[in-house]
């Protein structure tokens, strides 16, 4: 929680010094404190009353621990860095909202910059070709007519969306299904979610339950869930009537402007607001000359701590990230024109998410559950329902912008034309949402949430969709009426359906050397289930490396490489049906590849890497062997002291499941400092839970890693294997099973 708030208040320099300065600088010139403090003026009195009464016991628990709040505290004060833990305040809290939304949504500022990069090196009619719009064979989650009724434009809108661009963010995400009660071996719907987030340690969330023995107005909680650490109430989960599920929609919602700043042009942006943050770096600041910002600062010896002045200018988009963004800077560097970078993002509107939390965990029904929703600006969401009445729904809530001409973010845009100013937000009751669909489920996994027909531009960024065919896949060809142990089969389904799409390409494929034509043959009867134990699963992954190297590399220069881009896998599942095209000759050499040669120089390269990494003998191949998890704590895991490291870390571990999987155990190509790829998680299913709408004592839950931040606790680590291997926990409801399965019982006595 520590570390937590420091990121988000723009403070980690304070204890770590200059190697955080830059992450502390882009997040103060963003404002996720300043925004955070309008949304406290934004409380009603009960929300501030929760959050505050929230605020006041963790300040209890920092009160009566003094100095021995944990032992990364212990082992920093060890190396001279000490520091006065502060109160907890609502504003912490709310900061930590700010810090999730980029989380979720991160990708869209590198992606409006790599798209204009790549354009820049091909042309956008072939940058095309690299972003293409989502699969129509791909489901969507809103299967039928819209449950709002007729939606009225509110500018002038195309419907053609098929000429836009598209793309994608990084391999974070989620699943989520609700399956009613017609389907279900019990009667009562099931709900299933698993949120993937960036691999971590100790886990993101907390498993929670808050009940009121009486329930009333002044005490209205009857949930259990899971939670983050610094967060009132429970963020997924159920209460006595209703549950919920959430997954990212990752909307359109960051734009970014190319402002004139030059105060003698006339032309030039305005500068609305210019004001000033201050920075407190432990130890002197010694600039380095590729720095950007070379201010040493007010060095002080007594405390050790170097004093930095950071303005902030905005113009009427946002703030200018010129100063705090490498990315932007080289971009507009190769302008002709003097411009500097304003970013304009949903989510530095003040805005009211944990009052859509609390809502929702007080809500008794749908119409309770869509108007707490309203309330959620950022990040937008995709939320599955059920009660228990048998009822099912979605609901998306969020700011999603509205653009003239409903155009797409798809690159920087002049930042003088109002033609590119926002035009205000979709309204709330124009969103999508669904109830009691006549297909009975409801699949929500990053894919588009609507066909052409929807008259608002939410995205072109959506998940290629594979996720969502595999669930949807799963439920209509259930052998049986689906119970809980068939969502924690699909929980951990590993097949790859984009493989299904590449390895056919490979039929008839004919190789001089006999064991690398017998890993072909099995390679093409393989089952595309990427289990950790599988060898060709190891194969495929590194053959579609060598293949997106052999691709493009030789046309798309570094920093212009869509590689870990969701959009790569559906650009290469239509290049993979074209015998000829431009993309497989490579312009270094002659005579012109065909995609024949590029499929074959790929396997072979594929096979030797293979052979180098796990050893001739291909019956001992596995893809567990590559792909792991190492669970790396986030302040004290990569200390380059190996005694320390052993503590705090847990891993590395064989793991099944990939990119674009149900299993979602995502990886990067290039992912390493030399260029080279490691198979290593990058992002995860950071919880999974099965909810027996209803029969609330049946709901299962695993963590990534367990409870506790200590790391000596028998709760630090204890969930790994369940997760590792699909297995859960009870999440008891009810009194009587909280007391059955109780460990510890502790009573806090008012004064």
């Amino acid at each position: 929680m520590e570390f937590w708030r420091r990121i988000g208040a723009g403070r980690l320099s304070e204890i770590f010094g200059s190697a955080t300065l830059n992450t502390d600088r882009f997040i103060r010139t963003l404002g996720w404190n300043r925004v955070a403090k309008a949304e406290a003026e934004l409380l009603s009195p009960a929300e501030r009353s929760a959050l505050q009464a929230y605020a006041d016991g963790v300040n209890a628990y920092i009160a009566s621990h003094g100095d021995h709040l944990g032992l990364e505290f212990e082992l920093l004060r060890v190396q001279g860095v000490t520091w006065e833990v502060e109160p907890w305040t609502i504003e912490n809290t709310l900061t930590w909202g700010k810090a999730m939304a980029w989380d979720l949504g991160e990708g869209q500022l590198d992606l409006e910059l790599l798209r204009a990069n790549v354009i820049a090196a091909i042309g956008a009619e072939r940058t095309a070709e690299v972003f293409p719009n989502y699969p129509t064979d791909h489901p969507t989650i809103i299967t039928e007519a819209l449950a709002q009724g007729d939606l009225t434009p509110l500018v002038n809108v195309s419907q053609d969306l098929t000429e836009l661009l598209a793309a994608d963010g990084m391999s974070i995400g989620s699943n989520s299904w609700v399956v009613g009660g017609e389907k279900t071996a019990s009667g009562r719907p099931l709900l299933a979610n698993d949120m993937h987030l960036g691999i971590q340690m100790p886990a993101i969330w907390y498993e929670a339950g808050l009940h009121c023995r009486t329930l009333s107005e002044a005490c209205p909680y009857d949930v259990a869930g899971v939670t983050f650490p610094g967060t009132p109430g429970v963020v997924v989960g159920h209460n006595s009537r209703i549950a919920w599920a959430f997954t990212n929609v990752d909307p359109d919602v960051v734009d970014l402007y190319l402002e004139e700043t030059d105060p003698n042009n006339p032309t030039a942006a305005p500068i609305t607001t210019t004001l000033t943050e201050t920075i407190v770096v432990r130890g002197k600041i010694e600039p380095k000359a590729e720095d950007y910002n070379q201010d040493t600062g007010a060095y002080d010896p007594a405390t050790d701590t170097t004093t930095l002045s950071l303005a902030v200018r905005y113009t009427k988009h946002g703030p200018i990230i010129h100063a705090v963004s490498k990315a932007s800077r080289e971009f507009v560097a190769g302008q002709s024109t003097h411009y500097e970078i304003a970013m304009q993002w949903t989510a530095l509107q003040p805005g009211r998410v944990v009052a859509a939390i609390l809502g929702l965990n007080r809500a008794s029904n749908f119409d309770e559950f869509h108007t707490a929703l309203a309330d959620f600006s950022a990040p937008a969401q995709n939320v599955l329902y059920a009660d228990v009445d048998g009822n099912i729904g979605y609901q998306t809530p969020g700011l999603i912008p509205l653009r003239q001409g409903n155009r797409a973010s798809a690159e920087p845009v002049p930042g003088n034309d109002p033609a590119y100013d926002w035009q205000g937000f979709i309204p709330y009751e124009e969103l999508p949402r669904q109830y009691n669909p006549t297909q009975g489920y409801i699949v929500a996994a990053n894919n588009a949430i609507v066909g052409g027909d929807y008259p608002y531009h939410i995205t072109n960024d959506w998940d290629p969709g594979y996720r969502a065919e595999r669930i949807d896949e799963l439920i209509r060809t259930a052998p049986a009426p689906i119970d809980i142990a068939y969502y924690q089969q699909m929980h951990m389904d590993s097949k790859n359906l984009m493989a299904m799409q590449i390895v056919p390409a490979l039929q008839g494929m004919q190789l001089s050397d006999a064991a690398m034509q017998a890993a072909l043959d099995e390679l093409l009867a393989w089952d595309y289930q990427q289990t950790s134990e599988s060898s060709m699963a190891a194969l495929y992954n590194i053959f579609w490396v060598k293949l997106v190297e052999n691709t493009y590399y030789d046309e798309l220069p570094l920093g212009a490489r869509p590689d870990n881009k969701r959009s790569t896998f559906v650009w290469f599942a239509n290049l993979i049906q074209q015998e000829q095209s431009a993309w497989w000759d490579d312009v270094a050499t002659v005579p012109t590849e065909s995609r024949a040669d590029v499929l074959r120089v790929s396997f072979e390269e594929a096979y030797r890497e293979a052979v180098h990494l796990m050893g001739a003998e291909r019956a001992k191949w596995q893809w567990g062997t590559l792909h792991t998890a190492l669970f790396r704590h986030a302040t004290l895991g990569s200390s380059g002291i190996a005694p320390i490291e052993a503590i705090f870390n847990r891993g590395p571990l064989p793991m099944s499941g990939g990119s674009s999987i149900v299993n979602a155990t995502g990886w990067r190509i290039a992912e390493n400092d030399d260029g080279s790829t490691s198979y290593t998680l990058t992002a995860l299913p950071s919880m999974r839970l099965i909810v027996d709408v209803g029969v609330w004592d049946n709901t299962l839950n695993v963590n990534t890693v367990g409870q506790s931040g200590h790391p000596y606790h028998t709760n630090y680590g204890d969930q790994i294997a369940d997760w590792q291997n699909g297995g859960y926990h009870s999440l008891p409801f009810s009194l009587s099973a909280v007391q059955a399965n109780q460990q510890f019982h502790l009573v806090l006595l008012g004064k």
